[in-house]
């Protein structure tokens, strides 16, 4: 099966001249100034007040879920308590089986 890669890398030039600064101010994980001038320029890019940096898409996807209320329901139950497991690293796999379920069941 061929791979499908979503994000393909993209190097400008800079990234050394990134990672020595982030070193030179010890702003190495998990948040600094580049992570706020970055949720201010893409807040301001789409015209809203407040943008979040995630760490990953499960973590956008939880934040996602929680920020519209969503506790009941086919995408509530991913958060359910009795759903929930010792950490969060399969959300987006439940997610995603959760979708794909009611694709299906949709057809």
């Amino acid at each position: 099966m061929p791979r499908i890669y979503l994000s393909p890398p993209h190097l400008s030039g800079r990234e050394l001249e990134y990672l020595k600064n982030a070193v030179d101010s010890n702003w190495v994980a998990p948040l600094g100034p580049q992570v706020d001038a970055f949720e201010q320029e893409l807040a301001e890019l789409v015209d809203v007040p407040n943008a979040l940096a995630l760490s990953s898409g499960t973590a956008a996807l939880h934040l996602a879920l929680r920020a519209v209320g969503k506790r009941n329901g086919p995408l509530g139950a991913l958060l359910d308590e009795q759903d929930r497991r010792s950490d969060l690293t399969d959300l987006r796999e439940r997610f995603e089986n959760r979708v794909d379920g009611e694709r299906r069941e949709a057809k």
